[in-house]
């Protein structure tokens, strides 16, 4: 199992998300993350998002 972390914009994350499902099968996606705690970060405009796939 692999486990992977996006950053970016929420329609290029989607677009990602559906070429890895032409060959890899996704197990788990979180939530979509565009706040952070970290006052570094406040006014970040990037999305995150955290995916766990395996092999077809």
């Amino acid at each position: 199992m692999i486990e992977i972390r996006l950053a970016g914009d929420s329609k290029e994350i989607e677009e990602m998300i559906k070429s890895f499902e032409k060959h890899y099968d996704v197990k788990h996606q979180s939530l979509e993350y565009n706040r952070s705690n970290n006052p570094k970060y406040a006014n970040r405009k990037t999305t995150r998002v955290y995916l766990s796939m395996g092999l077809k």
